[in-house]
């Protein structure tokens, strides 16, 4: 809903700041400016043209991750009044590094907000990205006693005016209300018509009378008089409420639905429990070396299995089954113990046994087997160990003892066969530091390291060119050169992705880049749920059609898919003999909105330049949705048309009389 200040207004929040005439005039001049840059797709980000109910139009955003969270949360902020993104460039003076004087520099900050509050420029940054930042050049950007990022040259502009210039960073946002707020928006934008039938209403207000409330799943399965729709309506109207900054609507089992904030609040100090319950233990992990206490002893995991759970104590040998040992933990019977209550001997052979594989746990605890049989003068399970073997068994059981106690005396019986072998490395410092040089560059430099000559650069030659150039170089500072095969070692033994985008450049290495799941908590790469997430990509059809009336060879076809991230369905198809233009885009949402009647809220694009059209940009803006744009030269970032067009190729395509399948081996045929 938009809610620009109109001119009475503006001029009653300036007086209402007491802002100067100064002030008055460069926001003036904000408001009535264009954006000074638009937002482009690089190597790593995912540019964002992201539509705000507050100004009624989209905003550019350099990152979906950064500047695209802040905006949406913005937009729900009612101490934020108007958003201005992009605006004029400011001149900033501030020192280098180093203390040198540098000549104005001209910055372009990425939003110009007006608050209830305060005015003043906005940059958004990684967390990241500002600690560099921060090593780099204190005077540019700094961290504060307040632990909050600044930056003094822009403050020191925006204090002239009377004015603010803020810093905010990745590690501010918060995922779980960016997620609920993605899941909620289509509520969100429609404040003025938030009705629900009085009869659904009244069904969910009656079975919202319990001081606990209900899980959201509960709800929607109780509530036969209410649907979904009507129940995330009277939460957007704050009739019903859910913390949409505690857990995802997504997860409704963990989304619990309260009949006011009141009653919230109240649920939550009944079940707030300290971190620690109060005997003193802790949450089992299932690992060799986690303390327990079963029937009041202390134990501990020696090995797991896929079967049975091997326990020992300073007194005994015990195997559980895995599924009744998994019964005693929830029955209670089998409690953690703190990690506070272990000693330093017994953490470290906690990492030993972290680092031993399963073969060698199993193997050391038959040697413990084997020790307790020999001193109580039982039989020796394997009649097959020489009485010497016994010995040395006995000697290390009780090196064992007195180094981590008996708990822990079989992690002394480990293999100790990765300690075999001389695994200094044979080189010279100084010769090992030229070598590394040699390879790649040096960042920093290093002191006293000739880095002009390295293998892993374009023009960087071969090896043996190379490693001749090493040779030379420790000739001349008298140190004994590595032979040939040793310095192609090291190059061998180089990460193959960072060799290969030295060598040859990002887009060559790109097959070779290591495929890594999101280890940051964001809001889901693909949503959480239908119609979230939308995908528009082109692709020529290998089949050359013919006209059926006059035989004419029409040529190849191309295909326009609007996939959806969340479900893989496909929503929308164009084919067309015209390659992609405007009219493309434009046909396959409209066949999207002919089938279900709406759109996808956020529309994934590469950087074609129909994707960059105006027209495309009005449209998804008019119905106040958002368009993303994948990174450049990253094609895994489109998979979800990527897959579908190659399932379609050789399920469909390939099968049809005419197709062009061939054409793609021409080099291979006769």
């Amino acid at each position: 809903m938009r809610v620009l200040l109109t001119d009475k207004e503006f001029v009653t929040y300036c007086q209402r700041l007491r802002l100067s005439p100064e002030a008055i005039d460069v926001i003036t001049s904000i408001r009535q400016s264009a954006p000074s840059r638009l937002v482009q797709a690089t190597h790593v980000s995912s540019p964002t043209r992201y539509y705000s109910s507050k100004m009624g139009w989209s905003l550019g955003a350099e990152s979906r991750t950064v500047e695209a969270a802040f905006y949406r949360a913005f937009d729900d902020d009612d101490d934020i009044i108007e958003i201005w993104d992009q605006p004029p460039k400011v001149w900033l003076r501030y020192r280098s590094g180093k203390g040198r004087a540098l000549s104005p520099i001209p910055t372009t900050f990425d939003a110009f907000i007006l608050g209830r509050t305060w005015a003043g420029w906005v940059e958004f940054k990684k967390e990241e990205q500002l600690q560099k930042l921060t090593d780099h050049n204190p005077n540019h950007y700094r961290l504060g006693d307040d632990g909050h990022y600044h930056c003094p040259p822009g403050e020191d502009y925006a204090a002239k005016y009377g004015l603010q210039c803020r810093v905010l960073s990745s590690a501010d946002i918060d995922w779980v209300y960016q997620r609920n707020l993605l899941w909620m928006e289509a509520y969100l934008r429609k404040k003025g018509d938030l009705t629900v039938p009085t009869e659904a209403e009244e069904c969910v207000l009656n079975l919202l009378q319990s001081p606990t409330g209900l899980p959201l799943s509960e709800l929607l399965m109780r509530a036969t008089n209410a649907t979904a729709d009507h129940i995330y309506t009277m939460v957007a109207a704050g009739r019903i409420y859910m913390d949409l900054r505690l857990t995802p609507i997504a997860e409704i089992d963990r989304m619990r639905v309260f009949r006011d904030p009141a009653m919230a609040r109240a649920y939550a100090m009944m079940h707030a429990l300290p971190t620690e319950p109060a005997n003193g233990t802790h949450a089992i992990q299932l690992r060799a070396g986690e303390h327990i206490v079963w029937r009041e002893t202390p134990w501990i995991i020696a090995s797991v299995t896929a079967s049975v759970v091997d326990l020992m104590n300073e007194e005994d040998v015990a195997t559980v089954p895995l599924p009744h040992f998994l019964q005693f933990v929830t029955a209670g019977v089998i409690r953690g113990l703190p990690e506070q209550s272990r000693s330093s001997a017994e953490k470290e052979a906690q990492q030993l046994l972290a680092r031993a594989t399963a073969e060698d746990i199993d193997a050391a605890l038959n040697k413990a087997r084997v020790v307790q049989a020999y001193q109580s003068g039982e039989r020796v399970p394997e009649g097959n160990i020489h009485v010497r073997m016994i010995q040395r068994y006995v000697a290390r059981w009780k090196e064992g003892i007195d180094r981590y106690g008996r708990r822990y005396a079989y992690v002394n019986l480990l293999s100790r066969v990765y300690r075999r072998g001389n695994r200094l490395p044979k080189l010279e410092p100084a010769v090992e530091e030229e070598l590394k040089a040699h390879v790649a560059k040096c960042t920093p430099q290093v002191e006293g390291v000739d880095n002009t000559v390295y293998y892993e650069k374009l023009d960087g030659g071969t090896i043996t060119r190379v490693w001749g150039d090493l040779c030379n170089v420790c000739v001349d500072k008298g140190l004994t050169p590595p032979t040939l095969e040793t310095f192609r070692t090291h190059v061998k033994a180089r990460p193959r992705y960072e060799q290969e985008k030295n060598l040859r450049g990002p887009r060559a290495a790109y097959n070779l880049e290591p495929l890594y799941l999101e280890l940051e908590s964001t809001t889901p790469r693909h949503g959480d749920r239908a119609f979230e997430v939308g995908h528009i990509d082109h692709s020529p059809g290998d089949v050359e059609l013919f006209c059926p009336k006059t035989g004419k060879n029409l040529g190849t076809c191309w295909f326009t898919f609007l996939v959806d991230a969340y479900t893989r369905r496909i929503l929308a198809i164009y084919i067309a003999f015209h390659p992609p233009n405007y009219v493309s885009c434009m046909m396959v949402i409209r066949e999207c909105v002919r089938r279900f009647g709406r759109l996808p809220d956020t529309i994934v694009v590469d950087g074609a330049p129909e994707f960059r059209s105006t027209y495309l940009d009005r449209l998804i803006a008019r119905y106040e949705k958002h368009k993303r744009t994948r990174p450049k030269a990253n094609p895994r970032h489109g998979s979800v048309c990527e897959r579908v067009f190659g399932t379609t190729m050789t399920q469909l395509l390939h099968n049809l009389e005419g197709n062009t399948e061939v054409r793609r081996y021409t080099w291979s045929l006769d």
